[in-house]
């Protein structure tokens, strides 16, 4: 083999190729971006459609269906759902994981323009969002008054600080995406209408509305020319002052004047008015206001601004936490001294850390390799050469992942450290091989003996290695976000082990030439710890098979057992030292009431030793529409616990949390908590471990089952943090206009409808600008007009005819009891009820399932479906038993070929099941559960397993070539001591490699991997050296007595 050679005639070149691997590994790892997860394109498209006014009956029916319908037709979509609510639609298009988003996108919007015409008269045109769970704050800042006293002019100062000089200076720093404010209050321009003043004056609120957006304008006029010069004529019309606004003229609108001048009943009533003129200040209290506040944002007890700061896809969070810091360090003179800004929350901690652990567990693996390596090989300078193809092999896969544009993230770096020990075997058997040549044949020359001995080895390392790069074929195939997150690992391993062959086949031969090969001609390599294993392999293969079998027979009858009394989930669950606490009250709670509550609880964790700090959001005061869509109401809050890293588990206390918020007896209160952020949490959709999809069409049928099945959950010990979705009924006024003799004065829906959203919730008619700051100029009845609900009815709206008009007179009130929203998913309303469980997640889903099956029979015209966590685990577990059944057919194709038989591939795979019965062993013992880490843990280790195998039958294959009248048991037994030594090293290198990596349990995603690696080939190792001898003995056995008959 003429590139064997290569290194042996080149040795220079050869030294200066790998020195040129490890520059470019080192400039690769410089500039790989580092985050915590890998950047995944969620195959989720949001479509926004903000319809002021409308209820949620009316947002589904005029919106959300027809979008449905819609975009249902796009190409690789998977599922359709909506969110109708008040003044807002919201879809939301799931499609299959690959599909490219960027066309998808593209397809979803050309669909959404061919019916936006359709859309009701009011709606704003649909805003089309590309959503990812896993793009998450990477930095939140805390903004406070140094002081306790609450002023809210004072919170309106802070917060136009916060915009001007942070939110701004910050959105410039490369990686950053976007900075969301929240909390703090806003100012406003308020006209209040005094109502029997607009009456009397025979005006409506649109009229009012359209004449102050009408005024307060800028218009360009184009340009004049004069001789040399041109000139820029504009018309300028903008408010200045604030009394500005309450010096307009009033004007009724140009319909009603048309109108006027058509209807006789008009032109009577017309000449009761005055011929006065009326200004705006006339009818209605013009001032500057605060905005209603619709959210709070408090940390650490006291009133405060929270900036959150979202990192662009694929930027560096490590160095953009740098240069934000940077940043703020440059502003500090700017930051007034009553004024604290804190960074209370920053991701690049929690991936340093991540990192750092990682980095430490694949050095440690390293350096336990390698000392094994020196146990066996007794030589410092022979164990080096190994040493040195580690970190070399490492920095050639860190630059195949910079090419690749694969980031490192715990996922990524996680397979480097898992490929710690496999990747130094293939340099074990080489350099294993040149001395086993060696002792051979003592007499050749040293560069014959290496080239020789090399040569010999080819075959054996890129099979073995072929066997492993080719189970991970299969997660092409896994579907969902497991298969998406594993497939960077897995290209990650990959690309390690193709980088140990060229380190194996060419770097080893190399540094093998500076040996000095006559000490190793006389050097006892031999162990008086393994001269026990011939008379234990003697007196096993001479017992009756059907007695020595029997123990595998049990091993492997025991671990099938024990496998379905492991608990199963879709993640690990990570302790990550922090939680969050969602509390929903009923709809119609105010803002005081829930911050109240929240207060409470404020207190009461910081009477728990481990709470570091926490940060309470209550409601929404977000600017954007993304922020919208994810906004909390009034009546609900999000309370955010950081703890400090020593002290009690997460799960501990938050079940004390639990147990506390339920002594308190608050009626009707929800609450959720969420223990697993980030990644684990976001991949499945929701935050809650179990969801229920109650599906129907009539809603007081689809109420009163999830009521029932919320009751049956209540009464289950281990089920905790129930919620539903929507929660109860909200009172409310429903007006039904009465549109016959709404008609008869002149008037329409869609003026009603607009007349009352200005009269009760305000109108924003127009801005006010003083020097590089906006204001809303809000108009809305006085509270005295508008507060009372048994007087609603007497509300007028002046007609275009001349009349006032009572809204009793047009529209029929009644007090009725409606949802807050309304979902559905594929067509249909649904409710969703949600839940946290504790350990034994399987377990609990199975009493859920018998639960929701007592509720619900088949003749109901509802259904029920358990999705969530358990869903995320059904397509997770079928997708890994689809690859693991064809991991095994590949790996039965590349042995066949290798030693052109269909028969002896079949010995080698018996160490298949001795393998992963050794990782549920494992899995059983460490109290850990059957996850989609721990099942990818379960493929890796078919490729794993086999390799002994494959040393031990090629090794017999070539024997019986060489000696074919040797006794086949004597031969068989001679090969398996001869090759226990690479075996040995080969095994225990990858188990101590993966140690480290076990051990961090609850740091460490990968570490249910690990655990299964290291039981797989633990038991594997011992079950292999007896059993594939015992097997190949039968096979070959039963050849001879059929060529003898």
């Amino acid at each position: 083999m003429n590139f064997i050679k290569f290194p042996i005639e080149k040795p220079v070149t050869t030294i200066m190729l790998f020195v040129a691997v490890v520059l470019l590994g080192i400039i690769s790892w410089t500039r790989l971006p580092q985050e915590l997860f890998p950047s995944l394109a969620y195959p989720q498209i949001s479509i926004v459609t903000k319809y002021e006014g409308a209820g949620p009956e009316e947002s589904e029916k005029l919106i959300s269906k027809l979008l449905e319908e819609t975009v249902g037709t796009a190409r690789n979509i998977r599922r359709v759902s909506s969110v109708s609510k008040e003044g807002m639609s919201l879809v939301i298009c799931e499609f299959r994981w690959g599909t490219d988003m960027n066309f998808a996108a593209l397809d979803v919007r050309e669909k959404v323009d061919l019916v936006k015409e359709r859309l009701p008269r009011g709606a704003q045109e649909p805003v089309v969002l590309k959503f990812n769970p896993f793009q998450m704050e990477a930095i939140v800042m805390a903004v406070s008054y140094n002081y306790d006293e609450f002023d809210p002019w004072k919170q309106v100062e802070l917060r136009q600080f916060c915009k001007k000089n942070l939110k701004d200076e910050l959105e410039r720093i490369d990686g950053v995406a976007k900075v969301e404010i929240r909390g703090g209050e806003q100012k406003e321009i308020l006209v209040e209408i005094d109502k029997g003043r607009l009456l009397a004056n025979q005006l409506s609120m649109l009229d009012i509305i359209k004449t102050l957006r009408e005024t307060n304008i800028t218009y360009p006029a184009g340009t004049v020319k004069e001789d040399l010069y041109e000139y820029t004529v504009k018309t300028v019309g903008e408010f200045k002052y604030v009394s500005d606004v309450g010096d307009v003229l009033l004007t009724k609108d140009d319909r009603q004047q048309e109108q006027a001048r058509t209807s006789k009943v008009m032109r009577k009533e017309s000449s009761r008015r005055t011929g006065g003129i009326i200004y705006l200040r006339d009818i209605a209290e013009v001032r500057e206001s605060i905005k209603d506040a619709t959210g709070r944002s408090r940390y650490n007890q006291r009133e405060s601004i929270s900036l959150s700061v979202f990192p662009q896809s694929g930027s560096n969070l490590v160095t953009m936490s740098k240069l934000i810091r940077a940043k703020l360090k440059q502003l500090e003179v700017k930051i007034p001294k009553t004024v604290n800004v804190e960074i209370i929350y920053d991701q690049s901690d929690f991936i340093k850390s991540s990192l750092h652990n990682i980095y430490f567990d694949a050095t440690l693996g390293g350096i336990l390799s390698f000392i094994i390596i020196l146990v066996f090989l007794k030589d410092m300078a022979a164990a080096v050469i190994i040493l040195v193809a580690l970190p070399v092999s490492v920095l050639a896969a860190l630059s195949m992942m910079y090419f690749a544009g694969i980031s490192i993230n715990t996922m990524s770096l996680g397979g480097l450290a898992l490929g710690v020990g496999m990747v130094v075997d293939n340099s074990n058997v080489v350099l294993e091989g040149i001395f086993a040549y060696l002792q051979k044949h003592p007499d050749k020359s040293k560069k014959e003996i290496i080239y020789e001995a090399t040569s010999r080895q080819v075959v054996p390392v890129i099979a073995s290695t072929l066997t492993l790069i080719a189970i991970f074929l299969p997660f092409i195939f896994v579907s969902g976000v497991a298969g998406q997150l594993f497939k960077e690992m897995a290209l990650t391993i990959t690309f390690s082990m193709v980088a140990s062959i060229a380190a194996a086949l060419l770097l080893v031969p190399r540094l093998a030439l500076n040996l000095d090969f006559d000490r190793y001609r006389q050097q006892d390599t031999s162990m008086k710890i393994l001269d026990a294993f011939p008379p234990m392999l003697t007196k096993f293969l001479a017992a009756p098979r059907s007695k020595s079998w029997r123990f595998l027979y049990a091993y492997l009858a025991i671990g099938m057992i024990l496998f379905m009394f492991i608990p199963k989930e879709f993640m690990p669950k990570l302790d990550e030292r922090r939680f969050t606490l969602n509390v929903t009250l009923p709809p119609q709670t105010t803002l005081k009431v829930t911050t109240d509550l929240s207060k409470k609880i404020e207190n009461y964790l910081f009477s728990v030793p481990e709470v570091k700090n926490v940060i309470v959001n209550i409601g929404s005061s977000g600017e954007d529409i993304g922020s919208e869509v994810e906004s909390l109401g009034m009546n609900q809050a999000r309370i955010i616990a950081r703890l400090k890293k020593r002290g009690r588990p997460t799960d501990k206390i938050v079940a004390e949390l639990g147990q506390e918020l339920k002594n308190w007896r608050v009626e009707q209160m929800e609450t959720e908590f969420i223990t697993q952020q980030g990644l684990f949490g976001s991949s499945l959709g929701s935050s809650a471990g179990l969801t229920i999809e109650v599906k129907g069409n009539n809603l007081v049928e689809l109420e009163k089952k999830s009521t029932e099945i919320k009751n049956e959950l209540a009464a289950m010990p281990d089920i905790f943090g129930i919620k539903t979705i929507p929660s109860q009924l909200v009172p409310e006024l429903k007006l039904d206009i009465q549109r016959e003799r709404a008609s008869l004065f002149g008037l329409n829906v869609q003026d009603i409808s607009a007349t009352l959203l200005a009269a009760i919730k305000g109108y924003v008619a127009t801005k006010f600008k003083e020097k590089e700051d906006e204001y809303d100029i809000r108009v809305r009845l006085r509270p005295e007009d508008r507060s009372d609900l048994s007087r609603m009815g007497e509300l007028t709206i002046y007609s275009p005819f001349g009349r006032n008009i009572q809204l009793a007179q047009i529209s029929e009130l009644k007090f009725v009891k409606s949802l807050p929203e309304i979902r559905r998913i594929e067509g249909q309303r649904t409710y969703l009820i949600m839940a946290n469980t504790g350990k034994g997640f399987s377990k609990a889903v199975a009493r859920v399932k018998k639960a929701v099956d007592n509720v619900i029979s088949p003749d109901d015209n509802v259904t029920a479906e358990i999705t969530g966590e358990m869903l995320a685990l059904r397509e997770s577990m079928n997708s890994a038993v689809f690859a693991l059944a064809l991991a095994v057919v590949i790996i039965y194709m590349i042995l066949a070929s290798q030693f052109e038989s269909l028969v002896l591939p079949l010995i080698v795979m018996i160490t298949i099941p001795m393998g992963i019965i050794g990782g549920v062993y494992a899995l059983f013992f460490s109290f850990n559960s059957i996850n989609s880490v721990s099942m990818q843990g379960m493929i890796m280790l078919i490729g794993l397993v086999v390799n002994s195998g494959i040393i031990l039958v090629d090794r017999y294959k070539v024997a019986r070539i060489e000696e074919p009248h040797k006794d086949l048991v004597e031969l068989v037994i001679e090969c398996t001591v001869e090759r226990l030594r690479p075996i040995l090293m080969t095994t225990l290198t990858t188990i101590l490699g993966v140690l480290p990596t076990a051990l961090a349990v609850g740091s460490n995603a990968t570490a249910p991997m690990a655990i299964t690696i290291m039981g797989g080939e633990t038991f594997r190792l011992v079950l292999t050296l007896f059993f594939v001898p015992s097997a190949y003995l039968l096979i070959e056995s039963a050849k001879q007595r059929k060529t003898d008959l």
